[in-house]
């Protein structure tokens, strides 16, 4: 009798080919039954069928689900570039081009940092790398999106597989790269790519001559190309696609973007940038609990109540807990009149001893002791 993992897997393959076929209500519904039989995250189909039903979610332009499917990472740094990739898609299809990009250099640093180098790792690393890449075109950064492919590319002859499907796409990434750099390669590279492969190819096919005969100025032949290339959107279920077609018709192809430092220095780089504006909370009380912690939610309540009648002072942003220390975090523009407001009611709380409260001066912290 086969186990849980043969028969997740089963079933994933089995709706992974449903989804090839563009039988997209049964794919959904077997990849659904993998989920259940694998019986949770720790089988590793698990993950493979939410990904695949994430991507069925954006095909079909629904992002709410494909957020849900794509929530939880799993614990090998592959698999979480994968599930990061196809997140930084979602945030594209938002129309969030920076999430996007900060996304996408995640994925890059996870897969970057795996040592595994057998065939599966190689190519599945490969896979996540096309996602990035595709990613990035949508967006216009055309010189980050060939160095993925290009590392794709090396990730594939390692492993030494032929995959068609990869190849296409890989390819269809690198026209797209060497357009918006201004390469003149660029519409050579797209007829080795063979339309017939799947309809999302096909149509990708057409948006990208489309955008050629546009820079060439043949905005006319360009609109028809895009017109039929919707037509397929329709026909195949690409609704997200032919939403991007849609308004790519109606304006025009996506404006290149450029960046001087290398896709691994996009995360690092925001995250510095998001430390360096970061603004301490006017007031962070941090109260001792004791043997009677419900009085600390009616302590929320009345600051609560105190700041609602004078919304000029500032606003509970939040409170947490780790058990032990109750913690109340306040933010104003005046933290000394906001603590004039609030230390009363923190008094007559009569907080235990080690109780403390925060208080931001300038761009400083000080802390003073309640009790």
């Amino acid at each position: 009798m086969p186990g849980r993992a043969d028969h997740s897997e089963t079933l994933y393959r089995d709706g992974a080919q449903l989804w090839s076929e563009r039988r997209i209500d049964d794919a959904v519904h077997v990849l659904e039954a993998a989920i259940i039989a694998s019986g949770g995250p720790d089988d590793p189909w698990w993950f493979s069928a939410s990904r695949a039903l994430a991507q069925i979610a954006m095909e079909r332009d629904d992002l709410d689900l494909a957020e849900h499917h794509l929530r939880k990472l799993p614990d090998q740094r592959i698999g979480q570039a994968q599930q990061i990739a196809l997140r930084a898609r979602r945030a594209m299809l938002l129309g969030d081009h920076d999430t996007a990009a900060i996304e996408a250099s995640v994925a890059v640093i996870r897969l970057s940092t795996d040592p595994f180098d057998d065939i599966g790792s190689l190519m599945n690393g490969a896979i996540a790398l096309a996602w990035v890449g595709e990613m990035l075109v949508e967006i216009g950064h055309g010189e980050a999106a060939a160095r993925v492919a290009a590392d794709g590319r090396t990730r594939i002859a390692r492993a030494g597989i032929d995959d068609p499907t990869l190849n296409a796409i890989l390819t269809i990434i690198e026209a797209q790269s060497a357009r918006l750099t201004g390469d003149p390669s660029a519409a050579a590279r797209l007829l080795r790519v063979d339309p017939k492969i799947s309809p999302d190819l096909g149509i990708l096919v057409a948006r990208e001559q489309a955008r050629h005969n546009w820079a060439a100025g043949d905005s006319a032949r360009a609109r028809s190309i895009y017109e039929t290339a919707l037509e397929d959107c329709e026909r195949w279920g690409y609704r997200s696609l032919g939403r991007l077609i849609t308004a790519e018709r109606d304006s025009r192809p996506p404006t290149p973007r450029t960046d001087p430092e290398p896709i691994e220095r996009w995360a690092e780089r925001s995250m510095e940038t998001q430390l360096a504006a970061h603004r301490p909370y006017a007031l962070v009380l941090r109260l001792v609990i004791d043997d009677d912690p419900g009085r600390y939610l009616d302590l929320e309540d009345r600051v609560n109540a105190l700041l609602q009648s004078e919304p000029e002072l500032g606003e509970v942003d939040g409170f947490g807990t780790d058990g032990d220390v109750w913690e109340l975090f306040v933010n104003g523009e005046d933290p000394a009149a906001l603590w004039d407001a609030v230390g009363p009611l923190i008094e007559a709380a009569d907080p235990p001893a080690g109780s403390e409260v925060d208080i931001r001066v300038d761009d400083r912290v000080i802390s003073v002791r309640l009790n």
